[in-house]
């Protein structure tokens, strides 16, 4: 499966984020504090429903705010045959809020 969009709402630094990811590789850059270990955690948190980094669940809620949400979207992996000969790299951007 592959993730090809996430919306974050009140998570952590990000007030309002929609970042959407290629099917094929996906890049995450940014300066030091951007949120890019953030998106890392809301990924993990889909899937897994617990977070790697907060002990509890409002550690990951932005200041001020009583909920935080995360939605994505997940397709399946359809694989074409040029995809096993041309990488590709996307790089969501990520920024201060």
């Amino acid at each position: 499966m592959i993730i090809s969009k996430i919306h974050l709402s009140n998570f952590r630094n990000f007030q309002d984020k929609v970042l959407a990811f290629s099917p094929k590789t996906t890049v995450l850059v940014g300066p030091n504090a951007s949120g890019k270990t953030n998106v890392l955690e809301a990924i993990f948190l889909l899937a897994t429903g617990k977070s790697f980094r907060a002990r509890v669940e409002e550690e990951m809620i932005d200041y001020e705010e009583e909920i935080s949400r995360i939605r994505g979207i997940i397709q399946p992996k359809i694989r074409q045959p040029e995809e096993a000969s041309q990488p590709g790299i996307t790089q969501p951007e990520i920024s201060q809020p």
